[in-house]
């Protein structure tokens, strides 16, 4: 044999096989799988496109050109290992034949699909299903669907990961749907109802007299749909209030005119930051 073919990590790769140790490429595969937000709140069927290394169908998987057949592999007669002994070990090594690695073949005609290989990369459609109420970063394993990583071996497994593409208006807390929906300050000061997107499509929301900024109300069950258990979380919906920027010379009178009538005692959360900024600095 060619003592060129012998490297250190060969080595130490069959002393740790003679204690049940693996190693090797199991033909393993990882991809991604992007779905949008509402994709994930109510589950779809999606399909997978990826490369996949698979047997040769022109030469099913023999490497030889159609017609020939491969012939015993030299450095090993066809046993697919050979075995050496250094001086630095006491033990002779049993290892797979690094010529026809493992084999025990030699393709003298070599296929003109795959040179001889065995294998071609081609694409593969995988369908996925996608459970309502998955979570960004899930993975899913499907067996069987991954590289071939030898010709006489069977293929690997594919491991799928999650990912959620960000929504413009929702975000999620566990399983619930958070929004920030502006309102007036004359909507906030005397309540009303408004008009809010939900997953659902649109929905009324009633805004309390007094809404305060900052203000979380409620949708029950315009949530994601629970996993474990029937029913849906919420759409909480932040209210923010929008101050007026540009103000006739007729609104700006009507609002210090107004802020004169309401003084402090209609405005709880400033009597109440002026308590404490007297207690602090006395």
């Amino acid at each position: 044999m060619d003592i060129g073919d012998i490297a250190i990590d060969g080595i130490l790769g069959d002393l740790l096989g003679a204690f049940g140790v693996g190693r090797g490429d199991r033909g393993d595969s990882k991809q991604d799988l992007e779905i949008s937000f509402e994709e994930a709140a109510f589950g779809c069927e999606k399909q997978l496109h990826y490369n996949r290394v698979v047997g040769c169908g022109h030469c099913r998987g023999s490497g030889s050109a159609p017609g020939t057949i491969p012939e015993p592999c030299g450095a090993c007669g066809g046993r697919g290992r050979v075995r050496f002994q250094q001086g630095i070990f006491p033990i002779a090594v049993d290892r797979s034949c690094s010529r026809c690695k493992g084999s025990g073949k030699s393709v003298v005609h070599p296929c003109s699909a795959c040179r001889g290989t065995g294998l071609v990369t081609t694409t593969n459609t995988l369908s996925v299903t996608i459970p309502a109420g998955v979570e960004p970063g899930t993975t899913r394993l499907v067996e069987g669907a991954g590289n071939k990583p030898r010709a006489d071996r069977p293929p690997g497994d594919v491991e799928i990961t999650i990912h959620v593409r960000p929504h413009l208006l929702f975000r999620r807390v566990g399983d619930d749907v958070v929004c920030q929906v502006p309102i007036t300050f004359a909507q906030a000061a005397l309540g009303g109802e408004i008009e809010v997107p939900t997953l659902d499509g649109k929905g009324k929301l009633r805004i309390p007299p007094g809404t305060q900024p900052g203000s979380v109300l409620r949708i029950r069950g315009k949530g994601i749909p629970h996993r474990a258990t029937l029913g849906r979380g919420d759409q909480r919906i932040e209210v923010s209030i929008e101050v007026p920027t540009h103000l006739t010379e007729r609104q700006r009178s009507l609002i210090e005119q107004l802020a004169r009538e309401i003084g402090e005692d209609v405005q709880p959360q400033q009597r109440t930051f002026m308590e404490k900024l007297k207690a602090l600095f006395g």
